[in-house]
């Protein structure tokens, strides 16, 4: 088995492409040789690791997380974690890469562990950073690769929002032409369907109060308006009550953490292309 160890030094790190990445990650703590290069006593530790096909790791020695979005490159990791550890310590990671539903193990040195998000408690308290030790080089190749093809796919999608700003500077008013009439059609297109449901259900309401209860025209188009503005009532406010607990749940901090997680140059993109599409709509309007 093919190992490499990583360079310690931290600018050479950074240099390699990250991405986030959702994963489904296992971790169990282990001892260390002091000299990493002693891959052979690692290796054991590798195959016992990966005895357990079900993906199942010894509760004694080892922790299981939901899936989580990690940062990932191919010289290191950082994860949001349960548990609390301490720089220095070494770690076996199994990492399934979900949109590949590739798996890949490999040993890590924390490199820090601090609060996973400054803004609010979490589930998952600590956010652990984490070198790669004697990886595979085949699994160096896979993750650079993997990320590779992560970032081309999202080349499409920025080029969009690239040429959509763009279009919104050059021709404000057929953007604004657009949107209204994409509204307008949305609107008319729920209103038009409402509208039929009403009649379907309101018909088969009526012919239901009528075989049940026998009731005279007048009557029963009387009980099927309150029983149905009822049931409207009933409706709303159940949709109201689950809207205002997925308000709460999605904490302004949430947004700030996104937010603080960003780099300058994402921040500083969406910033001037925010204030050049209000800019340009200002000046059509003025």
């Amino acid at each position: 088995m093919a190992m490499s160890m990583t360079n310690k030094n931290a600018s050479n790190r950074r240099r390699a492409a990250r991405i986030y990445e959702h994963v489904d990650l296992f971790y169990q703590t282990i001892t260390a040789p002091d000299d990493f290069s002693a891959a052979s006593q690692h290796q054991d530790d590798v195959a016992s690791f990966e005895q357990d096909k079900e993906g199942h790791l010894p509760k004694s020695s080892s922790q299981e997380n939901e899936t989580l979005n990690v940062n990932i490159s191919s010289t290191g990791i950082s994860y949001t974690c349960r548990e609390e550890l301490n720089p220095g310590d070494h770690i076996l990671l199994r990492i399934l890469l979900l949109s590949s539903m590739t798996v890949i193990t490999v040993s890590c040195e924390v490199i820090y562990c601090k609060p996973s998000n400054p803004f609010e408690n979490n589930r998952y308290p600590f956010l652990i950073g984490g070198r790669f030790i004697n990886i595979r080089e085949e699994d160096t190749e896979l993750l650079e690769q993997h990320i590779r093809r992560k970032k081309i796919q999202r080349y499409p999608f920025q080029a969009l929002l690239v040429l959509l700003t763009l279009a919104t500077i050059q021709a404000p008013d057929v953007i604004l032409e657009l949107l209204v009439g994409v509204t307008e059609f949305i609107a008319e297109f729920a209103i038009e369907s409402a509208f039929i449901l009403f009649e379907i259900v309101s018909m088969y309401l009526d012919h239901a109060i009528e075989a049940i209860f026998h009731t005279k025209i007048h009557d029963t188009q009387m009980i099927s308006f309150y029983l149905m503005w009822a049931t409207a009532a009933g409706i709303v406010f159940i949709l109201s009550k689950k809207t205002f607990i997925l308000i709460k749940n999605l904490k302004k901090a949430s947004l700030k953490y996104y937010w603080h997680e960003k780099s300058l140059m994402y921040k500083s993109g969406i910033i001037g292309g925010s204030l050049a599409v209000c800019f340009t709509y200002v000046m059509f309007f003025i």
